[in-house]
């Protein structure tokens, strides 16, 4: 080898080690425009999503949706509607994950948490899905379907507490529909009897 592709072969190794030494560039966080405009596209793409959706071609709304999180990750509505087309599409897994991100993302919103409760609730997971109607009633005690989501899974499970006669009670004052209101009474009697039955019972604690 001679001298000059000696030096050749070796600045290219040291410029190749300086390379791979440079220190990685910190993330560089987006700025009020990109974030602006990032939001309006992502509003562009979830009323598309929205009409696709109200016209039932599901696969669609679901890339329209996808889109708009992808412009905007913390877009709540959007990770809330996209769990409602993957659960249209039976993709229970998949809908129940992303309610939960709808969930984080949108931490005063009752819907996702309800959604959540309806999917585990469509899977026969009964005590899971009261757990989620109720974390959807700790965000809006008065919601009305959260209310009869509740209130009939209580039921399956023969829940008789103190919180479930109060949901009961809430839902005879808010509902208008005549059957809703048979099945709030009914619960509300059948709670109280319990509790009064369970009263009686003598303390045999020590």
């Amino acid at each position: 080898m001679n001298h000059t592709r000696a030096m050749i072969l070796v600045a290219a190794i040291l410029g190749g080690a300086g390379c791979a030494a440079k220190p990685a560039q910190p993330h560089q966080p987006k700025s009020p425009e990109q974030t602006t405009a990032g939001r309006t596209e992502a509003s562009r793409l979830f009323d598309l999503g929205r009409k696709a959706q109200e016209a039932k071609d599901m696969a669609q709304a679901e890339t329209h949706y996808r889109a708009a999180i992808a412009a905007s990750p913390e877009f709540g509505a959007a990770w809330n509607n996209l769990g409602t087309v993957l659960l249209a599409q039976e993709k229970y897994l998949d809908a129940a994950d992303t309610f939960r991100i709808a969930a984080e993302k949108s931490p005063t919103d009752p819907r996702p948490l309800e959604n959540l409760a309806y999917v585990y609730s469509v899977r026969g997971w009964t005590g899971e899905a009261l757990r989620y109607y109720v974390a959807a009633l700790e965000r809006s005690p008065n919601r009305l379907s959260a209310l009869r989501g509740a209130v009939a899974q209580g039921q399956a499970l023969n829940v008789s507490t103190e919180d479930a006669l109060e949901r009961a009670r809430m839902g005879m004052l808010i509902e208008t529909d005549e059957a809703w209101r048979g099945v709030f009474q009914r619960e509300t009697i059948r709670i109280e009897r319990d509790l009064a039955e369970r009263d009686k019972r003598p303390n045999t604690a020590s």
